[in-house]
């Protein structure tokens, strides 16, 4: 999980375990900019966590809430007698 994490702090993260906004934004243009175009980026974002394009649209801090609360329990399912990487691999099947 801590290798997942700190994979988001790039060559400018402290590997800290957390993911600051800052962080995400720079994970994600450093990413968008090795994609074929920005029409795939907007459609990979969409689909991975199921977020509109919309500018208008509003996400609120209780859908927030249940994302992470969502995310937390999938990880934990996934973790009894698991190494790290299994986890991951299986957060990452689920989630996709």
């Amino acid at each position: 999980m801590e290798e997942f994490l700190n994979g988001f702090d790039g060559m400018r993260g402290n590997n800290d375990g957390v993911i600051t906004k800052d962080e995400w934004t720079d994970y994600y243009s450093d990413l968008s900019m090795s994609l074929p175009s920005d029409e795939y980026f907007v459609k990979m974002m969409e689909s991975v966590w199921q977020i509109c394009e919309d500018e208008t649209a509003g996400v609120s801090a209780e859908q927030i809430k249940h994302l992470t609360k969502t995310m937390r329990a999938k990880l934990l399912d996934f973790s009894a007698g698991q190494t790290e990487e299994m986890v991951l691999r299986n957060t990452f099947r689920e989630f996709d």
